[in-house]
């Protein structure tokens, strides 16, 4: 994922993105494809909607889930690659927006409602249209500093990243679910908080991963977790592309 990042830098064309490859299927008529789409960006849909409410969202019992899960599927019928924008920049902002409107039309009080970050977000509190008027590329390489930086408070260099990311793109996806497995796991989250370090025997507890494999992305796997508990919302972005 963050060899990816660094060498893509936002721009992929739209006969090797598979992301796009993807929407083009759906938007062809394959519901089917909609469907896996769906089921393997949901990461992506209760992320964004925690991001706004402040807290994690349960998909099975919260409202916001199926507001968002709405926002997304608009996102994927409306999304217009040529205006130069990630997917997921755009289904953020739908998710974000739609979230918004029924905090308003349910009289909540906007500071109870949406976290300080999203509180204080005037940018999509006021503007509703889709477009993002930022230079994305700017912001991510805003971002991947930030990223260096906290890599380096858990004494990870950002070029192991690279040479560690996993060459085949089974285990690459292997990892990336793995990552989301740790952080949705609230005693695993906290025990990493606390200790700056992935706790490899519960893990190898819990997943069909040998400990010889965890121990060698042990480092790739904690980058991504930092990436997770972080706000870098874009690089988060691309992050769920490698799912």
């Amino acid at each position: 994922m963050f060899d990816i990042l660094l060498l893509s830098t936002l721009t992929t064309e739209s006969d090797t993105n598979p992301v796009l490859i993807k929407l083009a299927e759906i938007k062809q008529g394959n519901e089917q494809a909609r469907e896996s789409f769906i089921q393997q960006y949901d990461p992506f849909i209760l992320n964004a909607t925690s991001k706004v409410t402040g807290r994690f969202v349960d998909k099975h019992n919260d409202d916001e889930y199926s507001i968002a899960l709405i926002a997304f599927n608009r996102a994927i019928d409306t999304f217009d690659h040529d205006k130069g924008q990630s997917f997921f920049v755009y289904a953020r902002v739908l998710v974000r927006n739609d979230l918004i409107d029924y905090f308003r039309a349910e009289g909540r009080v906007q500071e109870q409602t949406l976290s300080e970050s999203e509180s204080n977000d005037t940018v999509f509190l006021e503007d509703k249209t889709p477009a993002v008027e930022m230079d994305e590329k700017f912001i991510l390489k805003n971002e991947i500093a930030l990223f260096r930086s906290a890599l380096q408070d858990f004494g990870i260099p950002f070029s192991a990243l690279v040479k560690e990311s996993p060459k085949h793109e089974d285990t690459r996806r292997q990892l990336v679910s793995l990552t989301f497995q740790l952080y949705n796991n609230q005693d695993i989250r906290e025990e990493i908080r606390r200790t700056g370090k992935l706790p490899l025997k519960q893990l190898e507890s819990m997943v069909r991963v040998s400990r010889k494999t965890l121990e060698r992305h042990r480092r790739y796997l904690l980058a991504g977790f930092i990436l997770l508990d972080s706000d870098l919302d874009t690089m988060k972005d691309y992050f769920y592309e490698a799912l």
